[in-house]
């Protein structure tokens, strides 16, 4: 077991997440900081160096909320959250939703008051202490992405941001050229 997922078991008992009553109310997570400087969970930032950090239920839940709470706070019942995600339509102690719910106040993404759930729709970027814990493809797009956007919001900044893209995709395509070259017995260019 990782010290993710036992901090995640914690997280269950502290946050009381396996308590869920029969509906929940679900609302954005409001930061001032973060929802300007950083990254939608709808970006493709957030699906490449978020979701290998908290799972893709989490980012899947994260995404969902958003789209619920643009008009506001959204009352839903637990069962049928857990079955639109995929997680199943138990709210037993350890069933998928409910772990969920607790892996996202663990990354500090969730924050419960009640039977009210506070979800982020914008992630700040990944901490580096998380960036040490991706696959090596990603740390090193991490890397250039950081090289090529200014300090200031990325969303300031939408061309470069791009460009990051562009070289980072050119960088990944040029290293799956090499692997299906050596895979086919031939010399990487």
């Amino acid at each position: 077991m990782s010290a993710a997922e036992r901090m995640a078991g914690g997280a269950l008992r502290r946050h009381g997440a396996f308590d869920a009553p029969t509906t929940i109310t679900i609302e954005r997570l409001a930061d001032p900081v973060i929802d300007q400087v950083g990254q939608h969970v709808t970006s493709r930032y957030c699906e490449l160096f978020w979701l290998p950090t908290i799972g893709p239920s989490a980012l899947w839940l994260l995404r969902h909320a958003a789209y619920h709470t643009a008009g506001g706070p959204y009352v839903v019942d637990v069962e049928t959250l857990g079955r639109c995600l995929g997680l199943g339509d138990s709210v037993a102690k350890n069933a998928p939703l409910p772990r969920t719910l607790a892996r996202l106040a663990v990354f500090d993404c969730a924050a419960r008051g009640g039977s009210t759930w506070h979800l982020r729709d914008h992630l700040p970027m990944l901490p580096g202490r998380y960036q040490q814990r991706l696959p090596n493809v990603l740390q090193v797009a991490h890397d250039l992405l950081l090289q090529d956007v200014p300090a200031e919001s990325a969303a300031d900044a939408p061309d470069e941001l791009e460009a990051s893209w562009a070289a980072y995709e050119a960088w990944l395509d040029a290293r799956y050229a090499d692997e299906e070259a050596l895979a086919a017995g031939e010399c990487p260019r």
